[in-house]
């Protein structure tokens, strides 16, 4: 069966990346036998991972990769066959630079893009390491540990945004301190859209805010390789269950915001809350149904690359490596759940609601109209009233007819402060220095809004992100100039959807 699938197949050669690098056929070899290894001792799931292993030393022997170049096109078809053999979302080969740092001339070894497979001192060892954990402890900071925005919403709407779990201090107590922002709020916005990866200390942590005390979370099982070649990998299983908390979440209103690659513990945490908070909504796209957690490479550092240029710079890569800038996202532990709580896996969740717009305005305004039909609220009734016109005005960006194209056209080229204006299938767009560009909302003929598009972050400070009006007006010289105004208070936008 295996001869006929290796005689079938037929490679695809795609168009690889400025940083991509050609591969001997040794280098090739080493790619693979080093990708086979680390599956048999770390991937989570032992009965496969000897199988799988053989599998690509196979499909090596028999020339299934002989005509790829690029290290990038190699990861690509690793990954599809990773994916046909264990059926594993998380199991895949990536083209990826985890660390950079500049390194004296004097330790510069003469290989370049080529394995180094010892270190030569301990010293050296030693300083490498340091500089990766003082750079690794920045991302943590400069990325405030996962937590990235902690918000109070118009109508005394939270809003907590999640990218990751990190079993830090740090995070923990920022994670705490977060909920307690929002003890006194009804209504909560989870963001979970952009969350990347995830420890089981913090999400345990968190998670006991929304369950009963005591309760459990799950198991988590992770692979421990052997030190002794000789002796098999270990499996340890450590549960997990909720602690006694200050307050709780677990009758408040709760909107989940999910999308494709929400995986790992945010799904267990989404699992945990559609088991014991009542009021919860998923608003957004199905979730990726990965049950492997993303463990932090141990940063071993048994590899040191160099890209060749004459300022020395190498590339310094976790335990994960592979070969030059190829890494393996490899599952060492999974979530264990009782088998009546596993039916989401592979699967992902399935949103209540479904919405590819903005979610965080697409569920504010969820949640505000939910609140309007429990209380009268004035200035919530605004809030949505405005967002709802927006929106509307967003859905009829085109340029209609002839004459308001023919105005449109006018309109094109350069302004002042760096800015310019493009026709584009009917649509006008503006760009301010490198910026992206951004669609314009016609109100009039020379008078239009635009706002500052992020899907996931949209609001900044408790108001939308700016959101301006653009106004076209002559110059004496027949010349044309662009005025923007600035839309600041809810009284200040309402006006705003007027042309005069």
């Amino acid at each position: 069966m295996r001869q006929i699938l290796v005689l079938a197949s037929f490679l695809f050669i795609l168009p690889v990346s400025a940083q991509s690098f050609k591969m001997d056929k040794e280098e090739q070899r080493e790619i693979v036998e080093r990708l086979a290894d680390l599956i048999r001792i770390r991937y989570i799931h032992t009965q496969q991972a000897s199988a799988i292993a053989d599998s690509l030393i196979f499909y090596y022997e028999n020339r299934r990769y002989q005509k790829i170049v690029y290290d990038e096109e190699l990861a690509v078809r690793l990954s599809e066959d990773l994916l046909r053999l264990s059926k594993d979302k998380n199991l895949k080969v990536m083209p990826k630079f985890v660390q950079v740092v500049r390194v004296e001339n004097d330790l510069k070894e003469k290989w370049i893009y080529k394995i180094f497979p010892s270190w030569r001192g301990k010293a050296y060892n030693k300083k490498i390491r340091n500089i990766l954990d003082e750079k690794k402890e920045k991302w943590f900071a400069e990325s405030n540990y996962g937590l990235r925005a902690v918000q109070l919403l118009e109508g005394s709407i939270g809003y907590l945004r999640i990218d990751g779990f990190y079993d830090q201090k740090q995070a923990i107590s920022n994670l705490q301190n977060a909920l307690s922002f929002f003890k006194n709020t009804d209504y909560l916005i989870l963001d979970l859209s952009n969350f990347t990866e995830g420890q089981p200390k913090p999400l345990a942590e968190f998670a006991s805010y929304f369950m009963p005390k005591k309760t459990p979370i799950a198991s988590f099982s992770e692979k421990i390789p052997a030190k002794n070649k000789e002796k098999s990998a270990s499996i340890e299983l450590t549960p997990f269950q909720s602690k006694e908390t200050e307050f709780s979440f677990q009758n408040k209103q709760i909107y989940l915001l999910i999308s494709r690659q929400t995986k790992g513990c945010a799904e267990l945490l989404i699992h945990l809350l559609k088991k014991h908070c009542p009021n919860v909504k998923l608003i957004g796209e199905t979730t990726a149904g990965i049950a492997n957690l993303t463990k932090e490479p141990k940063n071993t550092l048994e590899f040191v690359f160099g890209n060749g240029s004459s300022e020395v710079v190498y590339m310094l890569r976790s335990d994960k490596s592979i070969i030059g800038t190829l890494e393996v996202n490899l599952p060492e532990n999974e979530i264990l759940l009782p088998a009546s709580d596993t039916s989401w896996i592979g699967k992902g969740f399935a949103p209540d609601v479904f919405s590819t717009d903005t979610l965080v305005r697409f569920a504010h305004l969820y949640a505000l109209k939910q609140k309007i039909k429990e209380e009268s609220d004035y200035n919530a009734r605004q809030v949505i009233d405005f967002q709802e016109t927006l929106l509307n005005l967003k859905n009829n960006v085109n340029v209609k007819n002839t004459a308001w194209k023919v105005n449109a056209e006018r309109l094109i080229g350069n302004y002042e402060k760096d800015r310019q204006i493009l026709l584009k299938d009917n649509t006008l767009y503006l760009r301010r220095g490198e910026n992206e560009w951004i669609k314009l909302i016609p109100i009039g003929d020379r008078t239009f809004l635009c706002e500052t598009a992020y899907q996931n972050g949209f609001y900044f400070n408790n108001r939308l992100l700016p959101l301006f009006k653009i106004r076209f007006s002559e110059n004496k010289d027949k010349t044309l100039k662009m005025n923007e105004i600035y839309a600041d208070t809810m009284e200040n936008r309402n006006i705003f959807l007027k042309v005069n």
